[in-house]
């Protein structure tokens, strides 16, 4: 599938993952732009090599962000960075792909450096919303 949507220019992909519904799953939109978006917006920006470390990083430590150690970032910044760019993308790729939706979002909100200004309780609502609008504006430029 991946060497048909490479043959496709970028607004062309943006409107049909736009425009995709499917009826039986409600979650399954959700789960094609967030990976669309880290794929290709994020990835653009920050760099594979980037992105798949702070994909690990938050995979690991999604609920306990505070105990991330200097030496934790700097052995997975230099084991990424022995590999080869196709190894970094399948890692990225097998990474996002265990993430469960909620974990996806927060990565998201993360990565674009958003503020939380909620109460606690209601900081997953107020992520998914954001991340929502961001996703919505890029794909319906």
């Amino acid at each position: 599938m991946d060497k048909y949507i490479n043959t496709l220019p970028d607004d062309i992909i943006d409107k049909i993952y736009s425009k995709i519904y499917y009826p039986q799953n409600s979650d399954l939109l959700s789960e094609i732009k967030l990976v669309y978006f880290i794929n290709n917006k994020l990835v653009k920006y920050y760099g594979i090599y980037n992105v798949c470390c702070c994909a690990i990083t938050h995979d690991e430590y999604y609920m306990n962000i505070e105990f991330i150690s200097l030496q934790y970032i700097e052995k997975l910044h230099d084991k990424i960075n022995s590999l080869t760019y196709t190894e970094v993308k399948n890692t990225l790729n097998r990474i996002i792909a265990k993430m469960s939706l909620e974990k996806k979002y927060s990565f998201i909100f993360y990565m674009t450096d958003r503020t939380i200004k909620q109460d606690i309780q209601y900081k997953n609502n107020y992520i998914k919303y954001i991340i929502n609008n961001i996703i919505n504006n890029n794909l319906n430029r």
